[in-house]
Protein backbone atom coordinates (compact mmCIF):
# COMPACT_ATOMS: atom_id res chain seq x y z
CA UNK A 1 0.00 0.00 0.00
CA UNK A 2 1.38 3.89 -0.01
CA UNK A 3 2.02 3.76 3.74
CA UNK A 4 4.39 1.10 3.18
CA UNK A 5 5.80 2.42 -0.09
CA UNK A 6 6.99 5.27 1.96
CA UNK A 7 8.58 3.36 3.95
CA UNK A 8 10.58 1.47 1.31
CA UNK A 9 11.64 4.80 -0.03
CA UNK A 10 12.69 5.81 3.25
CA UNK A 11 14.77 3.06 3.65
CA UNK A 12 16.62 3.67 0.49
CA UNK A 13 16.71 7.43 0.82
CA UNK A 14 17.65 7.21 4.23
CA UNK A 15 19.57 4.03 5.17
CA UNK A 16 21.28 5.27 8.28
CA UNK A 17 17.73 5.89 10.01
CA UNK A 18 16.05 3.45 12.56
CA UNK A 19 12.67 4.40 11.84
CA UNK A 20 12.16 3.04 8.51
CA UNK A 21 13.32 -0.16 9.10
CA UNK A 22 11.59 -0.37 12.81
CA UNK A 23 8.41 0.14 10.86
CA UNK A 24 8.75 -1.79 8.20
CA UNK A 25 9.51 -4.80 9.76
CA UNK A 26 6.80 -3.98 11.88
CA UNK A 27 4.22 -3.57 9.13
CA UNK A 28 5.42 -6.64 6.98
CA UNK A 29 5.23 -9.11 10.00
CA UNK A 30 2.16 -7.97 11.51
CA UNK A 31 0.56 -9.42 7.95
CA UNK A 32 2.53 -12.68 7.65
CA UNK A 33 4.18 -11.94 5.37
CA UNK A 34 7.57 -13.17 7.26
CA UNK A 35 9.94 -13.75 4.36
CA UNK A 36 9.85 -9.59 3.49
CA UNK A 37 10.26 -8.73 7.03
CA UNK A 38 13.08 -11.21 7.76
CA UNK A 39 14.63 -9.04 4.36
CA UNK A 40 14.36 -5.81 5.84
CA UNK A 41 15.67 -6.80 9.23
CA UNK A 42 19.03 -8.50 7.50
CA UNK A 43 19.42 -4.85 6.14
CA UNK A 44 18.22 -3.46 9.59
CA UNK A 45 21.04 -5.31 11.43
CA UNK A 46 24.15 -4.47 8.82
CA UNK A 47 23.17 -0.73 9.31
CA UNK A 48 22.22 -1.14 13.78
CA UNK A 49 24.56 -4.41 14.67
CA UNK A 50 23.65 -3.31 18.00
CA UNK A 51 19.78 -2.74 17.79
CA UNK A 52 17.70 -4.58 20.04
CA UNK A 53 14.12 -4.70 18.24
CA UNK A 54 16.35 -5.37 14.86
CA UNK A 55 17.82 -8.72 16.95
CA UNK A 56 14.09 -8.90 18.88
CA UNK A 57 12.28 -9.40 15.35
CA UNK A 58 14.86 -11.10 14.18
CA UNK A 59 13.85 -13.40 16.50
CA UNK A 60 10.61 -13.24 16.54
CA UNK A 61 10.75 -13.46 12.61
CA UNK A 62 12.48 -16.69 12.50
CA UNK A 63 10.27 -18.58 14.67
CA UNK A 64 7.44 -18.25 12.35
CA UNK A 65 9.55 -19.15 9.48
CA UNK A 66 11.67 -22.17 11.18
CA UNK A 67 11.97 -23.17 14.89
CA UNK A 68 13.78 -26.27 13.45
CA UNK A 69 16.11 -24.57 10.71
CA UNK A 70 16.88 -21.32 12.47
CA UNK A 71 17.00 -22.71 16.31
CA UNK A 72 20.44 -21.56 17.29
CA UNK A 73 19.99 -18.44 15.07
CA UNK A 74 16.88 -17.77 16.89
CA UNK A 75 18.10 -18.09 20.48
CA UNK A 76 21.31 -16.25 19.97
CA UNK A 77 18.64 -13.01 18.36
CA UNK A 78 17.04 -12.68 21.58
CA UNK A 79 19.74 -13.13 24.13
CA UNK A 80 21.47 -10.09 22.14
CA UNK A 81 18.23 -8.53 22.35
CA UNK A 82 18.38 -8.25 25.75
CA UNK A 83 21.99 -7.51 25.82
CA UNK A 84 21.59 -4.53 24.13
CA UNK A 85 18.58 -3.62 26.39
CA UNK A 86 18.15 -5.50 29.12
CA UNK A 87 14.71 -3.22 30.56
CA UNK A 88 13.08 -4.39 27.62
CA UNK A 89 9.89 -7.12 28.77
CA UNK A 90 9.75 -8.01 24.82
CA UNK A 91 13.16 -9.22 24.69
CA UNK A 92 12.43 -11.57 27.68
CA UNK A 93 9.51 -12.51 26.11
CA UNK A 94 10.49 -13.64 22.71
CA UNK A 95 13.74 -15.69 24.84
CA UNK A 96 11.42 -17.15 26.59
CA UNK A 97 9.54 -18.46 23.65
CA UNK A 98 12.61 -19.28 21.72
CA UNK A 99 13.48 -21.53 24.74
CA UNK A 100 10.13 -23.82 24.63
CA UNK A 101 9.77 -23.63 21.43
CA UNK A 102 12.97 -24.60 20.10
CA UNK A 103 14.51 -26.63 23.29
CA UNK A 104 11.11 -27.04 25.21
CA UNK A 105 13.32 -25.79 27.78
CA UNK A 106 10.47 -25.16 30.56
CA UNK A 107 12.72 -23.60 33.28
CA UNK A 108 14.09 -21.12 30.71
CA UNK A 109 10.13 -20.23 29.85
CA UNK A 110 9.17 -19.63 33.19
CA UNK A 111 12.25 -17.58 34.58
CA UNK A 112 12.36 -15.25 31.06
CA UNK A 113 8.58 -14.62 31.35
CA UNK A 114 9.27 -13.88 35.26
CA UNK A 115 11.89 -11.32 34.03
CA UNK A 116 9.59 -9.91 31.64
CA UNK A 117 6.56 -9.69 33.75
CA UNK A 118 9.12 -8.39 36.79
CA UNK A 119 10.01 -5.24 34.38
CA UNK A 120 6.14 -4.68 33.44
CA UNK A 121 3.94 -6.13 35.91
CA UNK A 122 0.75 -4.54 34.53
CA UNK A 123 1.34 -5.44 31.20
CA UNK A 124 -1.68 -7.86 30.22
CA UNK A 125 -0.13 -9.23 27.37
CA UNK A 126 2.80 -10.74 29.04
CA UNK A 127 0.82 -12.42 31.52
CA UNK A 128 -1.93 -13.29 28.86
CA UNK A 129 1.49 -14.80 26.65
CA UNK A 130 2.53 -16.60 29.56
CA UNK A 131 -0.43 -18.02 30.68
CA UNK A 132 -0.60 -19.21 27.13
CA UNK A 133 2.83 -21.23 26.59
CA UNK A 134 2.03 -22.65 30.49
CA UNK A 135 -1.42 -24.13 29.24
CA UNK A 136 1.14 -25.90 26.16
CA UNK A 137 3.57 -26.98 28.79
CA UNK A 138 0.69 -28.47 30.57
CA UNK A 139 0.72 -26.29 33.69
CA UNK A 140 -2.91 -26.13 33.27
CA UNK A 141 -3.79 -24.20 36.80
CA UNK A 142 -0.60 -21.47 36.67
CA UNK A 143 -1.81 -20.84 32.94
CA UNK A 144 -5.40 -20.18 34.43
CA UNK A 145 -3.92 -17.71 36.98
CA UNK A 146 -2.30 -15.50 34.55
CA UNK A 147 -5.49 -15.26 32.06
CA UNK A 148 -6.89 -14.20 35.03
CA UNK A 149 -4.41 -11.37 36.01
CA UNK A 150 -4.66 -10.79 31.76
CA UNK A 151 -8.60 -9.91 32.17
CA UNK A 152 -8.01 -8.01 35.46
CA UNK A 153 -5.54 -5.73 34.06
CA UNK A 154 -7.48 -5.70 30.67
CA UNK A 155 -10.87 -6.53 31.17
CA UNK A 156 -12.26 -5.46 27.42
CA UNK A 157 -9.73 -7.40 25.22
CA UNK A 158 -12.23 -10.42 24.37
CA UNK A 159 -9.57 -12.75 23.47
CA UNK A 160 -8.17 -12.68 27.28
CA UNK A 161 -11.63 -14.00 28.44
CA UNK A 162 -11.53 -16.29 26.15
CA UNK A 163 -8.38 -18.14 26.93
CA UNK A 164 -9.80 -18.65 30.62
CA UNK A 165 -12.69 -20.39 28.60
CA UNK A 166 -10.14 -22.65 26.46
CA UNK A 167 -7.75 -23.12 29.63
CA UNK A 168 -10.71 -24.39 31.55
CA UNK A 169 -12.19 -26.75 28.92
CA UNK A 170 -8.50 -28.57 28.98
CA UNK A 171 -8.86 -28.36 32.53
CA UNK A 172 -11.77 -30.66 32.03
CA UNK A 173 -11.51 -34.70 32.10
CA UNK A 174 -13.75 -35.20 29.23
CA UNK A 175 -11.82 -33.09 26.90
CA UNK A 176 -8.53 -34.45 27.99
CA UNK A 177 -10.20 -37.94 26.25
CA UNK A 178 -11.88 -35.89 23.44
CA UNK A 179 -8.37 -34.50 21.82
CA UNK A 180 -7.31 -37.92 22.78
CA UNK A 181 -10.00 -39.77 20.54
CA UNK A 182 -10.80 -36.58 18.08
CA UNK A 183 -11.99 -38.67 15.04
CA UNK A 184 -13.52 -41.51 16.84
CA UNK A 185 -17.57 -41.52 17.55
CA UNK A 186 -17.50 -40.71 21.46
CA UNK A 187 -14.70 -38.36 21.03
CA UNK A 188 -17.23 -36.24 19.05
CA UNK A 189 -19.58 -36.92 21.57
CA UNK A 190 -17.23 -35.45 24.57
CA UNK A 191 -16.92 -32.48 22.38
CA UNK A 192 -20.41 -31.69 21.84
CA UNK A 193 -21.02 -32.51 26.10
CA UNK A 194 -18.11 -30.19 26.66
CA UNK A 195 -19.51 -27.66 24.33
CA UNK A 196 -22.94 -27.85 26.19
CA UNK A 197 -21.41 -27.74 29.50
CA UNK A 198 -18.97 -24.72 28.87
Amino acid sequence: DEGYKLLEKGMAQYPHLNYFYHSAAYTKFTISEFTKAWEIVQTWLKYFPTNSDAHYYKAKILLEISPKTYREEIIDAAKQSIKFNPKNPYAFEVLACALWICNKDYAGLVENFKQAIRLQPENSSLHNSFGFYLLQSGKKDQALEEHMIAVRLNPVEKSYIENIYFTKAHQNFFVKWAYLLPNSKIGGKLVSLVSFLL
